[in-house]
């Protein structure tokens, strides 16, 4: 799990990105909270942590979203080198609106 956790977000960390689109579709607006999706018809069971163990920094005013993965550390910062030489982990990694925004490269 480890080495597929330094690779960023999993299958399933990725299908709260499509729920929160297909919510957005139906409700005209994002989810407050991503426990809003929990047994919902868009997900019945929501990843609150990241792969690291750490839980997900989700933030919305309704019309746009950011969902944040801290890395490893759990602790906000710095940005991703460019490009990432596969050291261990520790920059975050944000999705904005279904938008990978902050993420390794290479």
């Amino acid at each position: 799990m480890r080495k597929q956790a330094e690779q960023g977000f999993s299958l399933i960390e990725l299908l709260i990105v499509v729920a929160n689109g297909t919510y957005n579709v139906d409700q005209q607006a994002y989810a407050p909270t991503l426990n809003d999706l929990q047994g919902s018809e868009y997900l019945q069971v929501v990843v609150l942590d990241d792969g690291w163990g750490n839980p997900f920094i989700y933030n919305t005013d309704g019309s746009s979203y950011d969902l944040t993965s801290w890395g490893r550390d759990g602790a906000a910062g710095p940005p991703a080198p460019s490009p990432w030489n596969n050291e261990p982990y520790e920059p975050d990694i944000v999705i904005n609106d279904g938008q990978l925004t902050q993420a390794p490269t290479g």
